[in-house]
């Protein structure tokens, strides 16, 4: 879990704000960004890079919580995570997660 909760986004349309990554040793997220899913409304994509091959997951939920988390591919260094499963009018709040090989995770602000 981060130690600073990110500011929440207001439902899968305004998750078109961008998340800020943190600055972390340990292959840094870079260029992370939500971007709407123009085949639903209650789906987006979040997309990042890392300098190193790492896994990508994205963490989720309403009120600050990471409830729920998808996971796309492993042993990559361009990411992109569909977080599917958003209701309507509800708040969420998303955290783009990597880990290297050695288990050690960076997770965006």
């Amino acid at each position: 879990m981060p130690r600073h909760a990110p500011p929440p986004l207001l439902g899968p349309v305004a998750a078109l704000a961008s998340l800020l990554a943190a600055g972390c040793p340990t292959a840094p997220l870079q260029d992370v960004e939500v971007v709407a899913n123009p085949r639903s409304e209650l789906s987006c994509f979040v997309r990042w890079t890392t300098e190193s091959a790492a896994s990508s997951t994205v963490r989720f939920g309403p009120d600050g919580e990471a409830a729920w988390q998808r996971h796309g591919p492993a042993g990559v260094t361009d990411h992109e995570v569909l977080v599917i499963g958003m209701r309507p009018d509800t708040e969420y709040t998303l955290w783009a997660v990597s880990a290297e090989t050695d288990g050690a995770e960076v997770v965006s602000d």
